[in-house]
């Protein structure tokens, strides 16, 4: 009660609503073996194109973090209980658009300590900079020897903020 929320009309076109939830229910209804909890909403503001009955998507805010650092959360590993990226020592020269880059050197392990995350991103509370070159993925050929990570530049952003929805959003763009 009292989070914020984003609602978007199925039938109204790009119509988006700022709202807060006023109340949710104690108890979920099981339907088709999955618990839901109806949740209402006020609306911040009044649209006469909204009709009662309509179908509605709320992205409701359930955390904010300002001021950190985020990486794709294919590129956090974890052993045990340690949490890992793997990074580059020597800044690799950044290629625009999603070519991968080729190097010899392989990048080494950072330890990570990691914060909240979405669906997209994790946050990294220490363990590497805003501006690391973080490893996505790796691809190793066995008929060349070769790897061949994708980098993401780990990203500052001023917002984040994590939905509790079926769509968490993040909002601020990542800075490379």
């Amino acid at each position: 009660v009292g989070q914020k929320a984003e609602l978007t009309f199925d039938a109204i076109q790009d119509l988006k609503i700022a709202g807060t939830v006023i109340t949710v229910d104690l108890v979920g209804t099981i339907s088709q073996g999955v618990v839901n909890y109806n949740v209402e909403l006020s609306l911040d503001e009044q649209d006469e194109r909204i009709k009662s009955g309509m179908s509605v998507t709320a992205d409701i805010k359930t955390e904010t973090t300002q001021n950190v650092i985020i990486v794709p959360n294919s590129s956090v590993k974890t052993q045990g209980r340690m949490s890992y990226v793997e990074v580059f020592e020597n800044p690799l020269p950044m290629i625009r658009g999603s070519a991968p880059i080729t190097s010899s050197i392989p990048p080494v392990q950072k330890k990570v300590e990691i914060g909240t995350s979405n669906d997209s991103f994790t946050e990294i509370i220490s363990g590497i900079n805003e501006g690391d070159q973080v490893v996505v993925r790796t691809i190793t050929t066995t008929v060349v020897a070769k790897t061949t990570p994708t980098i993401f530049s780990a990203a500052g952003v001023g917002n984040r903020n994590i939905g509790g929805s079926t769509r968490p959003s993040t909002t601020g763009a990542p800075r490379n």
